[in-house]
């Protein structure tokens, strides 16, 4: 488990030199993989996020950050059905934040980039995929999706 307070240290210098210029959608994809059936248990899978910063350090910093979770057939157990395949549909959203960079961008790491985007972009990206994953749902009339409110922490267990 990353360190919370290491992460901020990591990410301090950035914070009062950058600017959020823009948030994009950059993909958002659903798949039925089949038809859900009457009666059947279906519960979504664990939810997988991850965040990185596209190109070298500079006067700017793109982040994208991607979530994927599967709507999946459950068995008598409540486990996934091994039988068949338990997915019935799988959804995936990446956006992404522009961010500008103020003074020497020399001075910007590759270390600071990273935790800069785990526990401040992902931060500004996170209720942005929460409501494309929510739409994305109810557009392809699947089970609804509703991700969970999450904190620093939270997101930088996740994205680490």
């Amino acid at each position: 488990m990353p360190d919370l307070t290491k992460v901020q240290k990591l990410a301090s210098p950035l914070v009062g030199r950058t600017a959020l210029v823009e948030i994009r959608l950059f993909e958002s994809h659903g798949r039925h993989v089949k038809f859900q059936t009457e009666g059947t248990r279906n519960e979504w899978s664990d939810l997988a996020v991850s965040i990185n910063h596209a190109g070298e350090p500079g006067e700017s910093a793109v982040f994208l950050m991607q979530a994927e979770i599967a709507l999946q057939e459950m068995d008598e157990e409540g486990q996934p059905d091994d039988d068949e395949v338990s997915d019935l549909a799988t959804f995936s959203v990446t956006y992404g934040a522009l961010y500008t960079i103020e003074g020497d961008p020399g001075s910007v790491t590759a270390e600071m980039l990273e935790a800069f985007g785990q526990c401040v972009a992902s931060l500004a990206m996170w209720p942005y995929i929460r409501a494309e994953m929510a739409r994305l749902s109810e557009a392809m009339h699947a089970a609804p999706v509703t991700l969970p409110m999450l904190t620093q922490r939270d997101l930088v267990e996740l994205t680490s």
